[in-house]
C-alpha cells in the first residue's frame, strides 16, 4: 500500500458527520425557540397597547366629566355619573364635546354618543349650548 495516499477515512466523516448533526439540531432549536419567544412577545405587546388605549380614553373621559345629566330614550333625567354592580355597564358618563378650534357649527339634533354602542341620550336643545356633550358608555368586560 501507498503510504502517501491522502484523504479522510469512512470513520472520520461519520464522526464529522455526527458533530454537525449534533451542533445543527441545537441550533435549529435555539432558533426555534427565540421564534416562539418573538411572537409571544409580539402578542403581549399588542395586548398592552390596547390595554394602555383603553385606560388613556377613559382618563380622557374621566377628564372631561361635566355635571350635566341627560335624558334617556323616554325622556326621563339620568344622572351625570353613574357606575355599579347593578348596572349592565361598568361607568356612564356625560363628557364635553371634541374640540372645536375654529368654531363650526356643530349638528343641532341629539348629542353623540360615544363607545361600542348607544347609550340612549337626548339633549333637547343642543344648540343653547356652545360646547354639547357626549355621553360615553363603557361596558363590562365580557359583556
Amino acid at each position: 500500500m501507498n503510504s502517501t495516499t491522502r484523504g479522510f477515512t469512512l470513520l472520520e466523516l461519520l464522526v464529522a458527520l455526527a458533530v454537525f448533526a449534533i451542533m445543527a439540531t441545537a441550533a435549529y432549536s435555539g432558533l426555534r425557540s427565540v421564534l416562539f419567544t418573538r411572537a409571544a412577545v409580539e402578542e403581549q405587546n399588542r395586548r398592552l397597547a390596547d390595554v394602555q388605549l383603553a385606560v388613556f380614553r377613559l382618563a380622557q373621559d374621566i377628564e372631561q366629566a361635566t355635571p350635566r345629566g341627560i335624558r334617556d330614550e323616554y325622556g326621563d333625567p339620568e344622572p351625570a355619573l353613574r357606575g355599579g354592580d347593578l348596572l349592565d355597564d361598568v361607568l356612564i358618563l356625560t363628557r364635553t364635546g371634541w374640540d372645536n378650534p375654529l368654531g363650526q357649527s356643530r349638528a343641532t339634533s341629539a348629542l353623540g354618543c360615544a363607545g361600542s354602542r348607544w347609550a340612549g341620550c337626548a339633549t333637547g336643545n343642543a344648540a343653547a349650548r356652545p360646547s354639547a356633550g357626549i355621553s360615553r358608555t363603557i361596558p363590562r368586560p365580557g359583556g
